[in-house]
């Protein structure tokens, strides 16, 4: 009897709660909840591939940097032709010179050995005093002289000789410098040489 009361009292006090639960619950108004809409997601419109592509493809040709380019390469190239075009001038001048120097008129070999001829006694007379003092003295000089326009000998050298005596060789050239060749017209300064033989008798 005891058990079968404590089951009715505990099952009675349980559904007794059931009830003031059930009650409660009605009186609670609760809130209506708000739909929530959730933001779509901004995606980016350019594309990877694209953006790659994009900047990988030429931005086109710079005309005006193309053309500053032309100018210089065409400023250049008339710098070259007027360098070149100055040079053949400097050219054709310095050839009109030579050409003007070689039809100079010189003195005719004709000339310069009736000059010489006509000084060959003086000069072998120079060799016979030599000679008297060194009987087996004999060979060949080639006196170098420098003509002036006038005709005078401003240099003398001893371009060859076979003597093997420069004393004479000295005396030879000393006399040389007091020769004429006499003044022609439009001739310039000339250098000549002249072989001589010397041979006793």
């Amino acid at each position: 009897m005891a058990r079968e009361k404590v089951k009715k009292t505990g099952i009675l006090a349980m559904s007794n709660e059931l009830a003031q639960l059930s009650a409660l619950a009605n009186t609670v108004q609760l809130d209506t909840p708000k739909p929530v809409t959730a933001k779509p997601i901004a995606r980016k419109t350019v594309d990877t591939l694209a953006a790659k592509a994009s900047t990988g493809r030429s931005a086109g040709v710079d005309t005006a940097k193309l053309k500053q380019q032309t100018q210089k390469v065409t400023l250049a190239e008339r710098a070259r032709a007027k360098v070149e075009q100055e040079q053949q001038v400097v050219a054709a001048v310095q050839a009109e010179q030579r050409s003007a120097r070689s039809n100079t008129a010189k003195r005719s070999q004709e000339e310069v050995r009736r000059t010489m001829d006509a000084n060959k006694a003086a000069i072998h007379s120079l060799y016979t005093r030599a000679l008297r003092k060194k009987p087996s003295l004999r060979g060949n000089v080639t006196p170098e002289l420098v003509i002036e326009t006038n005709g005078t000998v401003s240099r003398c050298s001893m371009a060859e000789s076979t003597l093997n005596e420069p004393m004479l060789e000295q005396r030879i050239c000393s006399r040389l410098l007091l020769v004429n060749f006499g003044s022609v017209s439009g001739v310039t300064q000339t250098t000549v040489r002249y072989p001589i033989e010397l041979l006793p008798g």
